[in-house]
């Protein structure tokens, strides 16, 4: 996730955020990275977790961080994992909920209790933080305006229903690119508070780029008038 831009530039801090952002949401965000990237190492221990290509590829690494370093990975000022929330909301609105007779998902990494308990505890800052700093979701969260809204629009009952489904749903952020994963494992694991911000700036950048609403389609230019 590493930029080229300076690594001396400030820290992300509250006044870099839209200021409907409550400044506990981001201790809050950086507790649950911590939590979610403990239940991956957990998973990868046991076997689990390979269907994400930055936790199979780099399993070894992952394996061999320290707690001092998994905390130094997690601290960032947005969740390192997505819900996919398009396949979620579909199967939550065709209800098809009971999963449990598909084999594969015994090897997911949020296949346990406390991976099922973390799913659940992320959709519900997510619901919430989309309902009460709507403007600040997209960077704290890593979802679309579009996404943003479909959330806002469960109401507590419906809400209950997708969690239970959400572990089914949740993946590390960019799992899908190991080389920038890499790179964050390797600046947490010396302790090079530059290259962590460096890759942090990286992520928000990408995250800011996902929050901009679609650019509206110029008008189409009217005929002239026949003279």
């Amino acid at each position: 996730m590493e930029a080229d831009n300076n690594p001396r530039a400030a820290r992300p801090a509250a006044e870099d955020f839209p200021a409907a952002a409550d400044p506990e949401a981001f201790h809050q965000v950086a507790e649950m990275n911590l939590r979610g990237l403990r239940v991956l190492r957990d998973a990868l221990l046991e076997g689990r977790g390979l269907e994400i290509p930055a936790a199979a590829k780099l399993r070894e690494r992952w394996l061999a961080l320290d707690d001092a370093a998994l905390q130094r990975v997690a601290d960032a000022p947005f969740l390192l994992f997505e819900l996919s929330l398009d396949a979620a909301l579909a199967a939550q609105r065709a209800s098809r909920l009971a999963v449990g007779d598909d084999p594969r998902r015994a090897t997911l990494w949020c296949a346990r209790a406390q991976g099922r308990a973390f799913a659940r505890l992320l959709c519900h800052f997510a619901w919430q933080t989309s309902r009460t700093a709507p403007s600040a979701a997209a960077l704290l969260l890593g979802v679309s305006p579009a996404g943003g809204a479909a959330l806002r629009s469960l109401g507590l009952q419906q809400l209950d229903a997708f969690t239970e489904i959400a572990g089914d749903w949740v993946t590390l952020r960019w799992g899908d690119e190991p080389q920038l994963w890499s790179a964050r494992l390797a600046a947490a694991a010396t302790g090079d508070p530059d290259r962590l911000w460096r890759d942090t700036l990286h992520g928000l950048q990408r995250l800011a780029a996902l929050a901009r609403p679609p650019a509206a389609k110029p008008a189409a230019a009217r005929p002239s008038p026949a003279r």
